[in-house]
């Protein structure tokens, strides 16, 4: 299974769960740019930093800018919060934001 429909599949776990609250999950937003992947940006990244980034390496993309954050209460008298969430860079953001 690919990363994405591991990420995919927590996601709906968490937001089946009727005890947690989801704020954010932009899930829709990421599979819509799954084939966008500029070559050309990377390329000038790599050159610049004076490293490489094998091309297996670049599925991992399809993941970029992944956000969800949720949050939960027990509703008991001795009341507790949980938070959590991520939002995942894009293999140029890991890179130190090249520009």
């Amino acid at each position: 299974m690919e990363i994405l429909q591991k990420l995919e599949k927590l996601i709906i776990t968490i937001g089946n769960n009727d005890k947690i609250k989801v704020d954010k999950n932009n899930i829709e937003e990421v599979q819509s740019g799954v084939n966008f992947f500029s070559e050309r940006m990377l390329a000038r990244a790599e050159e610049r930093m004076k490293i490489i980034i094998p091309k297996e390496d670049y599925k991992f993309d399809v993941i970029r800018s992944l956000t969800l954050d949720w949050s939960s209460t027990t509703n008991e008298p001795d009341e507790e919060y949980l938070w959590g969430g991520f939002q995942l860079l894009s293999l140029i953001e890991s890179l130190g934001g090249y520009k």
